[in-house]
């Protein structure tokens, strides 16, 4: 049962990555991963439903959230011109 999160996760983590890169927008995607596990939690407290539909929620929901810092430590790291690293910890 455990596993489908990791399986979701897998599947979902390159697919809205690439959609976050394509629109540039990070912060959408981090709030409905933020929104998505509480969901999935009532989802396993609260209905009769497959385990399994919640394990993959919780998984898609981990494969969003560390969409924005990932791009903001980037971002962070260059810069403003885009052309020499700050600082050697960016390295």
């Amino acid at each position: 049962m455990n596993s489908y999160v990791f399986l979701a996760a897998m599947f979902t983590t390159p697919a809205f990555g690439w959609v976050c890169d394509r629109t540039g927008r990070y912060a959408p995607m981090l709030a409905f991963g933020a929104l998505l596990l509480p969901l999935s939690i009532a989802v396993m407290a609260l209905t009769h439903w497959s385990l399994w539909v919640a394990t993959a929620m919780i998984g898609v929901s981990f494969s969003l959230v560390p969409c924005r810092p990932v791009a903001a430590h980037e971002q962070a790291c260059f810069s403003p011109h885009g052309s020499a690293p700050r600082s050697a910890s960016c390295r």
